[in-house]
């Protein structure tokens, strides 16, 4: 799982009538305490385990199961909460995410149905609440991923021309391993050089996806060519769920000249080792702030020779992702492994 995260994404309008909405999510993991109180309100599984901030569910494909949340205001004035059941996602930087309620639930979310989708929390009052979890018939085996989220149903605005409105949530994550034969397998699709969204700076935009069907954590090794020589980084990932795809920005602690690169990507630790290789163009140069390697470019190859153009696509593992480029188009769009 990923570490507990809370951010915010805020919007302003200069409609007075329009309210922008600002979004603050908590994951809970295992390594956060079991409560979270965010907002005045916080919620925390009820199980045996309690240093465990989200649900762990062993469960046959078919078979049925009911659980507790117990919800809690943390403040002097009454709070109402809307409950309702999200699908787990994977991070574009890794890590679990939640979707939003305004997010069609197509995955894991559907397992789940909760007792209430509304409730009202008096002045410091505490509240249990049921949930039943049902795997279809027929799933495979392997590891899945929900939530169980609490948002406050009247977020406040504020005053003046430009308003922001904030919607404060909590999510519990669910965690269901069918078991059965099942791996983890992470395949690389294409590499890219890039800025970072809204900077200079430089990354490596690494497509990946994992195809196998249990949770993972790879280990990401790219390597960059050019005039000077290569440089090459490494860097742990955080959880990648079954079936997601994922455009990894992996930032580049260099700075990079115009020109063309050779580059090499290498994923290990979920399974085969699955590796690509691309070569990029940068029509303006990337930096790093700080001390730092600079790579130059290489050098066009001579008119009507096909050079370094020709280098290979995947080794070991193989590419299995297809034309790449649509699997990969935006998070949101799932690839589940079939049930």
């Amino acid at each position: 799982m990923t570490r507990g995260t809370f951010s915010r994404r805020r919007a302003t309008s200069a409609t007075a009538a329009l309210a922008a909405i600002a979004l603050a999510s908590l994951a809970l993991a295992p390594d956060m305490a079991a409560a979270a109180g965010i907002g005045g309100f916080g919620v925390q599984p009820v199980q045996a385990d309690h240093n465990r901030g989200y649900f762990v569910f062993r469960m046959r494909a078919g078979t049925a199961r009911s659980g507790h949340l117990e919800a809690f205001n943390t403040s002097d004035r009454p709070v109402a909460l809307r409950v309702y059941a999200v699908d787990g996602l994977t991070g574009v930087t890794s890590g679990v995410v939640y979707a939003d309620h305004a997010d069609r639930v197509s995955a894991t979310g559907r397992w789940l149905a909760t007792s209430a989708h509304r409730i009202v929390l008096g002045p410091r009052a505490r509240r249990l609440m049921a949930f039943s979890l049902r795997v279809p018939a027929g799933t495979a085996p392997g590891d899945y991923l929900a939530g169980l989220a609490l948002e406050n149903a009247n977020p406040l605005t504020s005053a003046g021309r430009f308003q922001v409105r904030e919607i404060v949530r909590t999510v519990v994550g669910v965690e269901v391993v069918v078991p059965g034969p099942a791996h983890a397998q992470i395949e690389l699709g294409s590499v890219t050089l890039k800025a970072l969204p809204g900077t200079n700076a430089s990354a490596v935009t690494v497509h990946l996806a994992d195809t196998g069907r249990l949770l993972c954590k790879p280990v990401l090794t790219v390597s960059v060519s050019g005039r000077g020589g290569q440089l090459t980084e490494t860097r742990a990932l955080d959880t990648v769920l079954p079936g997601d795809p994922i455009p990894y920005p992996f930032a580049w602690p260099h700075s990079l000249a115009p020109g063309r690169y050779l580059i090499t990507a290498a994923a290990t630790g979920c399974g085969s080792k699955s590796v690509v290789r691309g070569a990029s163009a940068l029509s303006i140069g990337l930096t790093r702030p700080g001390p730092e390697s600079t790579l130059r470019a290489i050098a066009p190859p001579p008119a009507g020779s096909s050079g370094w153009l020709l280098i290979g696509g995947v080794g070991a593992a193989g590419l299995a992702l297809g034309a790449g480029g649509a699997l990969m188009a935006r998070r949101g769009r799932r690839v589940r492994p079939r049930t």
